[in-house]
Order: C-alpha cells, then structure tokens, then sequence
C-alpha cells in the first residue's frame, strides 16, 4: 500500500500517484470539511480530535463503509471523546502514528501503526488485512476496485473556465497542473488549495506568457490544452 494526501499542502499530483500503480493507494483529506477519503489526520494545523465524528458521518453517509482517523498515540484519548457515538473497530478504524521503531500495537483495535519516519517517507504496519475498509466484510463479496484519484477531466470539464474568485475541485486541478509546470508554488508559497486566489492568478498569467497565450489570467480552453489536463 501507499498513501498520500488529497488536499492540503502536501497535496499529491497525479504524477505522484502514478508512481505506484501497482499499489493499493490509501487516501488522505488533512481537512475535516473535505468529503474525500479513506483517513482524516488529525493532528497540529489539519483537522481537530472533535472534527472526527462529523467527517465520519459524513464519510460513511457517502458510502465508506469504515472511515479511519490518524493521529498520534498522545491524541488517542482526545479522539476518542471527539468520535462521540462512533465505535472504535466498528465504526471507524484508528491509523496509530507512534515513533518508536517497533511494529507492537500501539493502541487496541489498532488497524495501522506509523512506526518510523524516514528523510523521505514515513513506513507503517498494518494489522486489520482488510483495511482500509471501503465496503462491508464478508461472503458473498464483490473486491471492488481502489478508487484512485479522479482524472483530471473528471473534475475540471471541458468548457469549465476558471477565474479569480472561482474554488472547488477544477482549481486544484488546475493548480497542480501549474505546480507540475513549473509556474505555481515553485518555492513551495502557494498551497494547492482548490481556492482561485491572486497567486494562482499570477501563475496562470506567468504560464500563458511562457507558452505565448492570450495573458489574461483566465484559464479556458486554450490554457487547458496548453496544461495538458
């Protein structure tokens, strides 16, 4: 498995995940207002212990059979209050983050635990072998596919042109599109937020004059195609 952030700072690109496909990809939202993914983190600047029951209900009223929540074995307990109602192992899974090298459980009805943190990537164990849990257990089963990322047409239709003022999903694809580029969050500035701002403005501006477009900082067909997406 690998697992990588949908939003967010660290937020992957497609490129990223295109990197393992042959991995089962686990995925993450680092916001609790986001209706996306297997696992909310819930740790210092992303989503909060009593943000986890409202992005679980939300979660599973999309489907997901058993959202996980990750955090640190020092915020278990805080977690806990803030999944309310919520059983542990039954309606949701806990994704343990605890440093010490060794892959013991950290924490009971524990489905994963992030032992070590490497210079480039972060390793874990997991116990549950059917986790992440997307639909319910047991015979008859149809494996359904990992859902991967959307394609970036999927999010950004064609005739969908985006401007200053715009967000939602279009806008982080075009801002990861930028990103890959060259022309956007370069020195790692500008977050791929989803939320059509002046420095996204200034790197569609910086990209239509590099490829000798129409600079008018707004991203319509001709950009698109420019983009490749």
């Amino acid at each position: 498995m690998v697992a990588g952030y949908l939003n967010g700072l660290y937020a992957w690109s497609y490129a990223d995940w295109a990197l393992f496909p042959d991995a089962e990809h686990v995925t993450i939202s680092v916001t609790a207002a986001a209706n996306e993914g297997d696992v909310l983190d819930v740790e210092s600047g992303d989503a909060s212990p009593d943000q986890s029951a409202g992005w679980i209900a939300m979660r599973k009223a999309a489907g997901l059979y058993r959202p996980t929540i990750y955090t640190s074995l020092s915020q278990v307990p805080a977690v806990r209050v803030g999944t309310g109602r919520f059983v542990l192992g039954s309606d949701y899974s806990l994704w343990v983050a605890d440093y010490d090298g060794s892959t013991s459980l950290p924490y009971e009805l524990s489905a994963a635990k992030q032992y070590e943190d490497t210079a480039n990537y972060d390793v874990s164990v997991v116990y549950d072998d059917g986790w992440p849990r997307r639909t319910p257990p047991g015979p008859p089963s149809i494996v359904a596919a990992p859902p991967l990322p959307r394609s970036p047409s999927a999010v950004w239709p064609a005739g969908v042109v985006l401007r200053l003022g715009g967000s939602g999903a279009a806008v982080r694809v075009l801002q990861t599109a930028l990103h890959d580029s060259g022309a956007y969050g370069a020195r790692g500035l500008e977050p791929v937020d989803g939320l059509f701002g002046a420095g996204t403005l200034a790197a569609v501006r910086d990209f239509q004059a590099d490829k000798r477009l129409v600079v008018d900082g707004v991203a319509g067909p001709a950009t698109r195609a420019a983009l490749g997406v």
